[in-house]
C-alpha cells in the first residue's frame, strides 16, 4: 500500500528561496509547538535568556535544513535564505485548520479531496471510523466501459497518480458484491490507500435511497460545478456515455445494478454491471490520521 510522505512545510512559515523537492522526507523535524512555546517564554525573560533560546532554535532549524539538502539529489537544491520550518501535519489537522478543503489537492500529490465521511454497508452498519475520500485528477483512461470492466481495469493500476489499484476478489472477501467487499477492505485496511470505484456519496453526496450523506457540498458532482475546484471540467470526452460517472453503490434488491450519475445535471440512473457503459473517476480512501507532506 502506498502511503503519503510524513512531513509538511507549514504555509505560514518562512519560505526558502531555494526549493526542497516535495518528496524529500527529512528525519530531523522542528516541532512548531516548540516555536510557540519559546515565544511565550521569551515574553518575560531576560535578554540573555532570549538570545540563548533563539540560538538553540536557530541551530535546530539549520540542522533540519541541512538534513533536507543532504537527502536531495546533488546539484538540485541550494538554500540561500532562512530555511522553512518543517512540521508534522495529519490530514485531519489540515482539514480542521482549513488548509485542505474539498476540491483541493492533497499537498505533495495530485489527488483531490472529495468527501470526509463514515461509510456504511448495505445493511446500515457503520464503518466505525471516518475516512477522507480523494478523487483522481482524471477519469480512468480509455473509452467508457461497463462497471465490471472498469473495476477490473482499476484493479490493474500500478502507481497511477501515486497509488495502486484495489483488486476485487470475491473468494477472498467472501462476497460477490463489489460494494460490500470494498467496505470490508476499509475495515481490515486492505482498501485504504488504493484506487477503487467510488461509492455514490462520494460521487453525488447521496445514498442508494437518495438521502444526503454528510456535508452536501462534499462530493464530485457539486465540486465539478465550482470554478475554483480541481474537479471542474469533469467531462473529458465528447461522447454521451462519458457524461455519466459510475459508482459502486448497488441496488439493495438487485445487486447487479449500480448507480451512475449524469454530469453536471445530477440525474441518477441504475445501470446493469454487464451492459451499461460510462466513465468512472477512481477514488482512494485515506484515514485522517495518515500524515501528508
Amino acid at each position: 500500500m502506498v502511503m503519503p510522505q510524513e512531513t509538511l512545510t507549514d504555509t505560514r512559515a518562512v519560505e526558502p528561496s531555494g526549493t526542497i523537492p516535495a518528496n524529500t522526507n527529512t528525519r530531523q523535524v522542528v516541532d512548531v509547538l516548540v516555536v510557540h512555546g519559546l515565544i511565550d517564554q521569551f515574553a518575560n525573560s531576560p535578554l540573555k535568556d532570549v538570545n540563548s533560546g533563539l540560538a538553540g532554535l536557530k541551530a535546530q532549524i539549520a540542522a533540519a535544513a541541512v538534513e533536507a539538502v543532504t537527502r536531495a539529489p546533488n546539484g538540485e537544491t541550494e538554500i540561500t535564505a532562512a530555511p522553512a520550518i518543517i512540521v508534522r501535519r495529519s490530514i485531519g489537522e489540515a482539514i480542521s485548520r482549513g488548509d485542505l478543503r474539498p476540491g483541493q489537492k492533497l499537498p505533495g500529490q495530485d489527488i483531490i479531496l472529495a468527501k470526509v465521511w463514515e461509510p456504511t454497508n448495505r445493511n446500515g452498519e457503520s464503518l466505525g471510523k471516518t475516512i477522507a475520500s480523494f478523487g483522481a485528477p482524471e477519469n480512468l483512461p480509455g473509452d467508457p466501459r461497463t462497471f465490471n470492466n472498469n473495476q477490473a481495469e482499476i484493479g490493474n493500476l500500478v502507481k497511477w497518480h501515486g497509488h495502486d489499484g484495489w483488486k476485487f476478489d470475491s473468494k477472498r472477501s467472501g462476497t460477490s458484491s463489489y460494494e460490500e467487499a470494498r467496505f470490508k477492505g476499509y475495515q481490515d485496511g486492505s482498501a485504504i490507500g488504493n484506487w477503487g470505484v467510488p461509492e455514490l456519496p462520494v460521487v453525488n453526496g447521496k445514498d442508494r435511497d437518495g438521502k444526503t450523506v454528510g456535508n452536501p457540498s462534499e462530493n464530485m458532482l457539486v465540486l465539478s460545478r465550482g470554478g475554483k475546484s480541481n474537479f471542474k471540467n469533469f467531462i473529458t470526452s465528447g461522447s454521451g456515455d462519458a457524461k455519466w460517472s459510475q459508482s459502486c453503490t448497488e441496488n439493495r434488491n438487485y445487486p447487479d445494478n449500480v448507480r451512475t450519475v449524469l454530469f453536471p445535471d445530477g440525474y441518477v440512473f441504475w445501470d446493469l454491471k454487464v451492459i451499461g457503459r460510462s466513465c468512472v473517476r477512481p477514488s482512494v480512501a485515506l484515514e485522517l490520521k495518515h500524515l501528508i507532506i
